[in-house]
């Protein structure tokens, strides 16, 4: 009973060390310890309890989570690793103190590694044995009357000598100083002030065993040094992977100056002796602190560095991948257009795709391009074009890409498509030919070829990009840095939030979308996902759960008589305060979305204003807004109208025709940690470096979720400079038009 109080206690500190790690108010995380205590989801949390968080985003709350889970991991190991110490009768209170003080793994690890099953045990515990522990803590109290001659035993080893009890106090002393938690908060808190820094060099391996390209990849950091206050993340997880294919040695590098003031202030403060000790005493005290810093210590510190280093690294690419993702889930749809799509390729010919406006596949085929029947191919083309009047094609960006934007911009610009006015676009394809041999596509598209579900999938993705790359795994949507070189379980964790968030925002609609989509909402099972869907289609109404905290307003369920409050982003719980909002403002049901809906609200506003109304109907601005916001939206407001859509085009540009100075206008395709790429359409996307990227250049105008950029969106830039043999473009950002 004892040990699980203490595991609570653990929980309870929750609060106060989420505050310090997030550097968010104490209050806020006492309320989002709570919210997802009761199971709130993020969608959920930020659209219905602003208040409740001071107004976070999704990406700031998802951290938190994440931080929240980690402290409670450590919570969990330390209650186990208790438990076990206790079982095997090893447990004493100065160790018990130690664990609780535990905030990390490494330091967890660090107190209990001499107690595990099968361990031979530290030196310090091998002295302990020999009876020299009251030695040890006599020279700390009451120096004047430790005599350590009385300890020699002739016939024990370890006893023999007056050198070697010594030797056993100050492994007990260094010990005992190792995991004071004064003495580490003192020695990580000097390490803050002082220059830390990593270094990497190249590793001495055999060339047989390691290949030379890889080994040239990271040239960069073969003697590389640098303070770890002033790396960069990317940085961190090139030399961990580097590290990892045994090409790199790392190391942490901690002046001796610390060293010097933790010794110093360890005999003057900390460790000092209570009375007079005897030189020859104290010469074992300053032993035990050099070699309690140089043997436990130290490693310790480089060790938490090192950790440090590479969780701050791993959680900020995973973000980056959750920012890229949802800009791209969110790109604009390009609704009410038949689109062809084309899946490149050389030896196999490019497959084709027609899809309607509402994404049924219409025809599908397969064309050869490049084999030197272009010509011929073309009238095929341009007989499916007029037949299905379809005048947008959209081009995968995998295996010949380029050769075939060439092909259909040659067409375009001699007018062949005539009467129709063709346009291209080229999107990613990335996850395409994954998903095409999925379960998932094969219910979808039963009986079609893979190759030519692949290039449905790729028309699918401009006109509704949400519902199309919803069904791919995230991770292998292609936006993101060293995604496979952090943690899998974070990345899944992030990525599907994301994909919930945006889901929840944009809203589905249930008479066409996917199992897939449903299934990104927290609905109560798979069954009941495909019982809505199979019923929907034959025209059954539907509308959100029962009122309740845990899901967003998207959650779907089957009902008879439809409330028309369930087609807003209202939810159920403020359907009353809805209601009473109504009649203040003389409005009906029936006016939802319209625009003499928007003229009460508007007149109402002007005559009390947000914050008297919220009082008088009980309740928060934040969540009468969201009525407010609920009733004025028209039937066909889709939240994705802000971001953008895809760039189409009639002609290309080389890289050869590119010259330092020139002003183009391209589409982010991807966002790291050192640089933004871009295609700005020569075949070669180019880098806008992180450092050209300025809050000052950066749209005002449109509604942004973060200062950085995403997949999808248009910017102009300068050309900075072209290396043409290694194809490499950098560029300068103008402006996010």
């Amino acid at each position: 009973m004892f040990y699980f109080q203490v595991f609570q206690s653990l929980n309870i500190l929750n609060s106060q060390v989420l505050s310090e790690r997030t550097n968010i108010e104490l209050w806020v995380c006492a309320n989002i310890i709570r919210l997802f205590n009761d199971d709130n989801t993020i969608p959920f949390i930020i659209r219905y309890r602003k208040e409740l968080i001071n107004n976070l985003d999704a990406d700031s709350l998802r951290e938190v989570r994440q931080t929240l889970e980690e402290l409670r991991a450590v919570a969990k190991k330390t209650h186990s690793t208790i438990q076990k110490i206790k079982k095997e009768g090893k447990m004493s209170e100065c160790l018990l103190k130690a664990l609780l003080n535990c905030k990390t793994f490494e330091e967890l690890e660090h107190v209990s590694a001499p107690y595990k099953t099968g361990s031979k045990g530290t030196k310090a515990q091998r002295a302990k044995q020999l009876g020299l522990e009251g030695a040890a803590r006599t020279l700390l109290e009451n120096p004047g009357e430790l005599n350590l001659l009385s300890y020699i035993r002739p016939n024990v080893k370890g006893l023999s000598a007056l050198q070697d009890i010594e030797t056993g106090v100050q492994h007990i002393l260094a010990d005992m100083i190792a995991k004071d938690r004064d003495t580490l908060d003192f020695i990580r808190k000097l390490c803050q002030n002082r220059y830390i820094c990593i270094q990497s060099s190249l590793a001495k391996v055999s060339s047989k065993k390691v290949n030379e390209k890889d080994v040239d990849k990271f040239q960069l950091y073969q003697n590389f040094s640098c303070n770890i206050r002033n790396i960069q993340h990317h940085q961190i997880l090139a030399i961990n992977r580097g590290e990892n294919l045994k090409i790199l040695t790392v190391k942490v590098n901690i002046s001796d100056g610390v060293k010097n003031e933790f010794c110093r202030w360890c005999i003057q403060n900390r460790w000092r002796p209570r009375g007079f000790a005897r030189p020859e005493l104290m010469k074992i005290l300053y032993s035990s602190l050099d070699d309690s810093f140089k043997r436990l210590i130290y490693p310790l510190l480089c060790r938490e560095f090192r950790a440090k280093l590479t969780s701050d690294a791993e959680k900020e690419s995973v973000m980056m991948f959750g920012r890229n993702l949802r800009q791209l889930l969110l790109t604009s749809p390009v609704p009410g257009r038949t689109l062809m799509g084309v899946d490149p390729g050389y030896k196999h010919g490019c497959k084709l795709a027609i899809i309607s406006p509402t994404s049924q596949i219409l025809h599908t085929d397969v064309v050869y391009l490049h084999c030197g029947q272009g010509f011929r191919e073309a009238e095929k083309i341009k007989r499916l074009l007029l037949n299905f009047n379809c005048s947008t094609v959209v081009i995968g960006n995998g295996t010949a890409c380029r050769e075939t934007e060439a092909y259909f911009a040659d067409l375009i610009m001699k007018n062949y498509f005539a009467p129709l006015d063709v346009v291209y676009c080229i999107v990613s394809e990335a996850g395409a030919s994954i998903y095409s041999v999925s379960p998932e596509a094969n219910k979808e598209m039963p009986g079609l070829d893979p190759n030519l579900r692949s290039a449905v999938s790729i028309a699918r993705r401009v006109q509704d990009p949400l519902a199309e790359l919803v069904k791919i795994e995230p991770k292998h949507i292609g936006v993101g840095m060293y995604q496979h070189d952090v943690s899998q379980t974070l990345l899944k964790a992030t990525l599907d939030s994301v994909v919930e968030e945006c889901v929840s925002f944009v809203g589905v609609d249930i008479n066409i979308c996917s199992e897939v989509l449903l299934s990104s909402q927290q609905t109560e099972s798979a069954g009941e996902i495909q019982g809505v869907a199979v019923t929907s289609s034959a025209g059954v109404e539907v509308t959100n759960e029962k009122p309740g905290k845990k899901k967003s307003k998207t959650a779907v369920n089957v009902v008879l008589k439809p409330n028309p409050l369930d087609q807003t982003c209202i939810h159920p719980e403020s359907y009353d305060i809805a209601m009473r909002f109504l009649s203040f403002i003389g409005g009906t049901l029936n006016e939802i979305g319209k625009p003499e809906m928007q003229q009460k609200i508007n007149s109402f506003l002007e005559k009390e204003g947000i914050e008297k109304i919220a009082e008088r109907l009980q309740t928060t601005v934040h969540t009468l807004q969201v009525i407010i916001d609920g009733l004025s939206q028209p039937e066909t407001f889709d939240f994705r109208t802000d971001f953008d859509k895809p760039d189409f085009k009639r002609s290309i540009v080389c890289l050869e025709d590119l010259q330092v100075g020139t002003v183009l206008t391209g589409k982010v395709e991807n966002a790291t940690l050192f640089g933004i790429f871009v295609d700005i359409g020569v075949g070669r996307s180019g880098l806008i470096p992180i450092r050209n990227v300025t809050e000052a250049k950066l749209s005002k105008t449109k509604k942004r979720r973060s200062l950085g950029l995403g997949p999808g969106e248009r910017v102009e830039v300068q050309v900075l400079n072209i290396d043409i043999p290694r194809s490499r473009i950098t560029l300068d950002l103008i402006r996010v038009l």
